[in-house]
């Protein structure tokens, strides 16, 4: 079970633009074959090589099409959309090593995958609820005080905005399981518990000394430091996590767009979200590691990858902000010298590079512009899949290391040899986690 903080509004750049793009990616090319692959088995393999190339160049063609009738779009983050949407089309299940590299299959390997099926982009698959993770969304200001969300299969329209959308989850269900070098590789049955609420900043999800008071005050930079009330949605926060009874292995959270919009100074507000966003990851681990440890003797956590001896063990994934924000943070802040991409941003890659069991998941903010994902704020429905296919890599990065950990942990204790049962590959792959400087843009941990 994994805790994800975030709606999903994958259809507000464009509606159609889901099904236009696994439309194309799904689409025959073949002009001879009745199973619609892509080649006849006697071509030449220069003539393959050349039909790679333009079918490549023609699926991508296609896809930029679509996409830069988006809001906000483009033509470097079409492009960059395109491209990874492409590298998503052609991965395969059952392919060691990360999916959308596919470093190992030749030229006309990739060229027969482009039949799509049974792929991570598989119109069957990815348009149809997953059989094997199950979701749920809470919206606070939707429910009553007492009742959470139930569990649905994860589909395009099970658990985001208004359930008519979809969030990281869908593609991230899609991957997790096929990533060869993970603990999770294969595994039948996961859940997501997502509980988001548009609009709100950080401080409206801390935990709260006072359990009788639901509103905290604020200042209102935009109108003049008016006092404003806030709605504190700590209460929960906590009563999902503890309804999994101790079964949820890692919290994701993506969040920062309102402390963006209202900068009070970019040295303070780097600071205050750094400290909230420790505070906030503290008690959520806390709660997530007492559930954990309540729930042992009654076995509803036997079944769990990874086991857990303190708070700290518990991986945590946290989500960028996209390019808008990244750069309107950095006009904003200008004259006070604080460059691209924010302090928001800057004090997340600062959490990630201080806490040794964090990843940070980059979703555009990149000073080299061919490489921005869709700059509309709640960005569409390719640049969702494709930070979805991050988080995934993200979270295996860390689970993996997690699980290793407990492996060697195992074999001191026990008197015979313990084997890892994660499988390995002899290279790294690049998009591992790679620590850096909190205002540096050129890695940004997990990318394709």
């Amino acid at each position: 079970m994994f805790f994800f903080s975030h709606l999903g509004h994958s259809g507000q750049a464009r509606e159609e633009l889901f099904d236009e793009v696994i439309g194309i990616v799904n689409r025959p090319k073949d002009t001879g074959s009745q199973d619609n692959k892509l080649i006849k088995s006697s071509a030449s393999s220069a003539s393959s090589a050349s039909s790679s190339t333009s079918l490549k160049d023609e699926m991508i063609g296609e896809l930029k099409e679509v996409i830069e009738l988006g809001q906000e779009s483009n033509s470097n983050s079409t492009q960059r959309e395109a491209e990874l949407i492409y590298k998503l089309a052609i991965a395969t299940k059952t392919t060691p090593g990360t999916p959308g590299t596919l470093s190992s299959l030749s030229t006309k390997s990739e060229l027969e995958s482009l039949s799509i099926k049974g792929g991570l982009l598989d119109m069957d698959i990815i348009s149809n609820p997953n059989p094997n993770v199950v979701c749920s969304l809470t919206v606070p200001s939707t429910m009553t005080s007492t009742s959470l969300d139930c569990e649905r299969p994860v589909s395009p329209t099970a658990c985001g905005h208004y359930n008519e959308n979809f969030g990281p989850e869908l593609m991230f269900s899609h991957t997790f399981t096929t990533l060869y070098d993970s603990p999770y590789y294969n595994s039948n049955k996961l859940g997501i518990v997502k509980v988001g609420q548009g609009g709100t900043q950080i401080q409206q999800w801390l935990k709260k000394d006072d359990k009788k008071k639901k509103r905290i005050l604020d200042i209102d930079t935009t109108k003049k430091n008016e006092i404003i009330e806030l709605d504190n949605y700590w209460l929960t926060l906590r009563d999902s996590i503890r309804a999994a009874a101790g079964t949820i292995e890692a919290f994701v959270w993506f969040q920062g767009e309102n402390e963006d919009v209202g900068l009070i100074s970019s040295t303070a507000t780097e600071d205050m979200y750094y400290k909230r966003l420790q505070k906030l990851v503290s008690d959520v681990r806390g709660e997530i590691f007492m559930a954990y440890t309540n729930n042992q003797d009654k076995n509803n956590n036997s079944k769990m990858i990874l086991k857990f001896e303190k708070p700290k063990d518990i991986p945590v994934v946290i989500i960028e902000l996209g390019s808008c924000f990244a750069e309107a943070a950095a006009i904003i802040t200008e004259e006070e010298g604080y460059e691209f991409p924010g302090p928001i941003i800057a004090a997340q890659r600062k959490f990630v590079n201080i806490d040794s069991n964090s990843i940070i998941v980059n979703t555009g903010a990149n000073i080299d512009r061919t490489k921005q994902l869709s700059p509309f704020y709640h960005f569409d429905a390719p640049s969702m899949l494709v930070i979805g296919d991050r988080v995934a890599k993200a979270l295996a990065t860390l689970s993996s290391s997690q699980y290793d950990k407990q492996q060697s942990n195992d074999a001191k204790q026990s008197p015979y040899s313990a084997t890892s049962k994660i499988a390995t590959t002899e290279t790294t792959s690049t998009s591992s986690l790679t620590k850096t400087d909190p205002k540096s843009i050129t890695t940004t941990g997990i990318q394709i």
